[in-house]
């Protein structure tokens, strides 16, 4: 049975939220395990790709052809939304380089608690406005999203 994008988009949005807190683990100790580090960076970066491939895709297309004028506005916002944060979130890994972090961790720790909010709050935001736009007006099928994880 294909699952809808909502159900998609929630389970992007645990699993997101589950390496949120996993990082935020590896960030309190005093110092970090490269290799543990490095996967849950890669896993994080992968799963944020393609929640936004999903929406920017599939359901951001599917709801503004659907939305009212004032849901155009918002989802237009959130749109906007999505490219600020992946712009940063793209200089926040390549300025954070797992060298780097080695060196200066105190320093990542609190770049990383910057942006670790930055995703929890963008992924709130998402909850509450397509959340119930998706439940109105579902998409179905096999949307063809990359698994976010490997293995």
């Amino acid at each position: 049975m294909d699952s809808t994008a909502l159900d998609q988009l929630k389970a992007l949005h645990a699993e997101l939220l589950a390496l949120i807190d996993e990082l935020a683990g590896i960030t309190a100790l005093p110092e970090p395990e490269r290799s543990q580090l490095t996967a849950v960076r890669w896993r994080l970066s992968r799963a944020s790709r393609a929640r936004t491939k999903l929406i920017e895709n599939s359901i951001l297309p599917h709801l503004l052809a659907l939305a009212s004028p004032a849901e155009v506005q918002r989802l237009g916002a959130l749109r906007e939304q999505i490219a600020s944060a992946s712009g940063a979130s793209s200089r926040h890994v390549s300025g954070w380089t797992i060298d780097r972090v080695l060196t200066q961790w105190s320093d990542y720790c609190a770049a990383s608690a910057t942006i670790r909010a930055a995703m929890a709050s963008r992924i709130a935001t998402e909850k509450t406005l397509l959340y119930p736009l998706l439940r109105r007006a579902p998409l179905n099928g096999d949307l063809q999203v990359p698994r976010a994880q490997a293995g």
